[in-house]
């Protein structure tokens, strides 16, 4: 047989059997029907000899000579929100609480052709980043579904569509700090939930519409405990059992989820909570909250920038990594986290507690790279296909060219490669997904970039338009949600 593509004589990041920590090798690596079937020391596989009917190594049709470039798994955004690239206008300014029914209003005046574009929008901006296999937590209505996941498979980007689902009014999903104030909240909301009923139908058709695909996988994703009634998260629960799904929802992402109780039990207690589940935020865990997680083994997604930017606070990695607790990283939405910018949530995930730590607990890139991918490509039900570069798996890789880049030669290429920026600083030569080549210098091959921007705007004029009712109860809900965020964090700063 002659086999697609050698990648040749590249300095692979790759980890052996037994070891840690993975490291870059001289080596090449040979990809048929979109994935590895050989990964070998420069040199072995024979690139002019046909292999034989045993399946050695041989010819392929392709061969790609990456000689001084470093040869890395794709990069896993293990949580995104594609919705933000639609309603970018709606920029995060304001803590999380008040700020979310603006988002809800805008992301509900989106048609099943915005969830469409949202995903190319996103899909374009993962493959710019380097990210190969993305968690979608989509806001989608039953009559979107059919059109993400059709647009995300042309694509060719690997996406975990999690429906980012509830059905609890806001009110309800609130802790009553203050009877007073929650009586407010509830008179302001003009917004009915769709029913448990309803959410898991949709989720049904979205399980067979993704069976057996290996590009776009489906996930139960709860919004969060609070915001799904035991129905929901039972019936979630029942359906991730029957057909093997993973688990994505938001954990403790600020103050006032503090406040509202034991969402980790509720979770637990729905059958939601083990090896599969990643957990985003956590910026308010406490040391049994970790030990409960890595005992559970599910992993934790950091997202240091959105986490900044709706002011939750700061995710103690160093103290979930001793903990044991796996950790990923994410990037949230575009409109408040900004653009996949994987190795910008690294950088700054890793620095951002230094200031008042001593420099001996300090976490460096390094440190966390490696076990980020390959932990939340597992958790999020993709460990088959992506995460690692070693046979069997996908061919999701990545071609930096790190002089392009500003890095030299040395023992620290992933801490280096970190700090290098967007894009690996413009030395993103070629992105892989399958086998097939997505993105070339930073540049999506089989996306119009100029023809995806006009569409946005035209659909963010008319989504501005047709939401003002929408925005309206969004307003009238902002001050007492504004409140209740400052008493859930004026009596956090009294406990501590």
């Amino acid at each position: 047989m002659t086999a697609d593509l050698l990648v040749a004589a590249g300095s692979v990041l790759a980890r052996g059997a037994g070891e840690l920590r993975a490291s870059f090798k001289a080596l090449d690596m040979l990809v048929d029907g979109g994935r590895i079937i050989a990964l070998e020391p420069h040199g072995r596989i024979p690139a002019g000899t046909a292999a034989s009917g045993g399946g050695r190594p041989g010819a392929a049709r392709e061969v790609l000579d990456v000689s001084g470039r470093l040869v890395l798994p794709g990069l896993v955004n293990a949580h995104s929100h594609s919705y933000g690239q639609v309603c970018r206008h709606c920029l995060n300014d304001d803590t999380l609480e008040p700020w979310l029914p603006r988002a809800m209003a805008y992301a509900g005046g989106m048609t099943p052709a915005d969830s469409a574009l949202a995903a190319r929008l996103h899909a374009a901006d993962a493959l710019r980043n380097g990210v190969t296999l993305l968690l979608d937590h989509a806001r989608l209505a039953p009559d979107h579904v059919e059109a993400a996941v059709d647009a995300y498979e042309r694509s060719g980007l690997r996406v975990a569509l999690a429906p980012q689902i509830g059905d609890r009014t806001i009110a309800d999903s609130l802790p009553a700090l203050d009877p007073a104030l929650h009586a407010v909240i509830a008179a302001a909301d003009r917004w009915a939930p769709r029913t448990a009923a309803g959410l898991l139908g949709m989720m049904r058709s979205l399980v067979h519409r993704t069976a057996g695909r290996n590009s776009v996988r489906t996930l139960a994703g709860p919004s969060t405990a609070e915001r799904c009634t035991p129905e929901l998260l039972n019936g979630l629960s029942a359906l991730a059992r029957e057909h093997g799904l993973a688990v994505h929802t938001h954990l403790l992402e600020s103050r006032v989820q503090r406040r509202g109780g034991d969402p980790l039990a509720v979770l637990e207690s729905a059958g939601l909570l083990g090896p599969r589940t990643t957990l985003a935020h956590c910026v308010h865990l406490g040391a049994a909250d970790r030990a409960r997680i890595a005992a559970s083994g599910a992993a934790v997604v950091h997202n240091p920038l959105s986490n900044l930017a709706t002011g939750a606070g700061y995710f103690d990695l160093r103290a979930a990594l001793d903990a044991s607790v796996r950790v990923a990283f994410g990037t949230d939405a575009f409109n408040c986290g900004g653009s996949q910018d994987w190795l910008a949530a690294v950088r700054v995930g890793v620095t951002l507690r230094r200031p008042e730590e001593p420099s001996a607990r300090w976490v460096r890139p390094a440190d966390a790279w490696c076990s980020a991918v390959e932990s939340a490509a597992s958790a999020l039900g993709f460990g088959d296909v992506a995460g690692r570069l070693e046979p069997r798996l996908g061919a999701d890789f990545l071609v930096v060219n790190p002089a392009a880049a500003g890095c030299y030669a040395g023992p620290d290429w992933l801490d280096q490669l970190a700090y290098a920026g967007a894009g690996f600083g413009g030395g993103l030569e070629r992105v892989y997904v399958g086998g097939r080549l997505l993105a070339r210098n930073g540049r999506p091959l089989h996306l119009d970039e100029a023809a995806l921007a006009r569409e946005a705007a035209a659909a963010y004029e008319r989504i501005e338009r047709t939401t003002r009712d929408a925005q309206a109860v969004a307003a009238a809900l902002r001050p007492p949600l504004t409140v209740l965020s400052e008493l859930a964090a004026g009596r956090a700063r009294r406990a501590e």
